[in-house]
């Protein structure tokens, strides 16, 4: 990394030292990435097949308002300063902010990597040993922010079978064609078996936000390292596409859109869905904003059920 950081101040006028920059950061991150955790619809990580100069220039541009959410934590507070997910270079065009944006998505990358292992192999166990010592009446209701949304989404998805009755997944930060069947007539998502295998009982709530700047960033940027360029917006078209952004996609009839409403409103939902997209664009304001009433009283109402 301080080889890496050495050749910055080289980068715009040295595609030599911006070839040399990507290969160093591609040699690093596929040290500390887990092979366990890539799938397709995350963007792929193997960078150092690709020309760094050409790289650089790719992510040189600037992808949607790119507004920091420093202080929100997690996913929103990815910018270079912050050490965290929203700003991804902020708005400039220039190779240097291109090195900026690569390096955040490489630090989203590592996140998601993380929140899936803790989930998988500890939080899962964990909590499969709790219910093996408790009534089976007990129910078990499972929220996530951000990585927090892949983190429980993996215990699910772990090697223990759990009795989970409801997961809430709160502007979630990982691919909105997770939980989807052969979404580009090809592969599947990532957590295909949560759904398929109803590894939930009850339903699988996802709130989603255009102003999601964080999650709507990340997955444009994997848009343009994939070689993407003509999708890369980060919308409800986009293979790369947020579930924090846009809800779970590719769901057909497993799946249904509402919209989010206030607090002790009733919902006339369908029965029987696996998955209810909440879309909150009136309403959340952005990628940490998540402590609301209104995402309270999804969980209240499974509770009282």
């Amino acid at each position: 990394m301080d080889a890496a950081a050495a050749l910055l101040p080289q980068l715009e006028n040295s595609a030599s030292a911006q070839r040399e920059f990507v290969s160093k950061l591609g040699a690093l991150l596929a040290r500390h990435a887990d092979a366990t955790q890539s799938s397709p619809e995350e963007g792929s990580h193997a960078l150092t097949a690709q020309d760094g100069a050409e790289l650089l220039q790719k992510l040189s541009a600037p992808v949607g308002t790119e507004a920091a959410d420093a202080g929100a934590g997690g996913a929103a507070s990815f910018d270079a300063s912050a050490g965290g997910a929203a700003g991804l270079g902020g708005a400039l065009s220039s190779i240097t902010a291109g090195a900026s944006r690569l390096l955040n998505y490489f630090t989203y990358y590592l996140m998601k990597d993380r929140a899936g292992l803790v989930g998988r192999n500890g939080a899962n166990p964990m909590l499969s040993r709790i219910q093996a010592g408790v009534s089976k009446d007990i129910r078990l209701h499972l929220a996530g922010h951000s990585f927090g949304g892949r983190l429980v989404t993996a215990t699910v998805d772990g090697p223990n079978r759990l009795r989970v009755n409801t997961l809430l997944l709160l502007q979630a930060a990982f691919s909105h064609n997770g939980f989807a069947q052969k979404y580009d007539n090809q592969h599947d998502g990532f957590f295909v078996n949560v759904v398929q295998q109803r590894k939930v009982s009850g339903p699988i709530l996802v709130t989603h936000s255009d102003k999601d700047e964080a999650v709507g960033v990340a997955y444009p940027l994997a848009s343009r390292i994939s070689g993407d360029t003509a999708a890369a917006m980060g919308d409800a078209n986009d293979i790369y596409g947020g579930i924090g952004r846009n809800g779970a996609q590719h769901m057909g009839s497993l799946a249904e859109d509402v919209t989010l409403l206030g607090a002790q409103s009733p919902y006339q939902l369908t029965q029987g869905k696996a998955i209810y997209n909440f879309n909150g664009d009136q309403i959340i304001t952005s990628h940490g904003d998540v402590a609301r009433p209104e995402t309270a009283w999804l969980m209240a109402m499974r509770i009282a059920s």
